[in-house]
């Protein structure tokens, strides 16, 4: 499964590069596709800690996006995970603000 999730990863990497609008891409032969949810409105400028809905495949890799920016994933950077369930931002984001994650879904 290592080549799976690093063909999930390689090809989230070039949508994204080749367009970060796009919310589908057909990554393989099984029609596995990775797509960009919206976490928006959860932000209440309060929790720093957002829920996946649905939720992501163990082997996706998992891209967040604040107010257009690609976070970090460490508790030293961006974020942290929670399993594949959640994230934990290691800031607050103001109200206003968007927020979306991009990856492939649990099946």
């Amino acid at each position: 499964m290592p080549g799976e999730a690093q063909r999930l990863r390689a090809a989230l990497s070039a949508a994204y590069n080749n367009n970060p609008a796009q919310t589908t891409v057909n990554v393989n032969p099984d029609n596995v596709n990775v797509k960009l949810y919206d976490l928006t409105s959860q932000i209440d400028g309060v929790t720093a800690t957002f829920t996946f809905s649905p939720t992501p495949s163990a082997l996706s890799p998992i891209e967040i996006i604040h107010d257009g920016l690609t976070l970090r994933e460490g508790a030293a950077n961006d974020y942290t995970l929670s399993g594949v369930t959640s994230i934990t931002l290691t800031y607050i984001p103001v109200v206003g603000s968007s927020m979306q994650a991009r990856y492939a879904e649990q099946s």
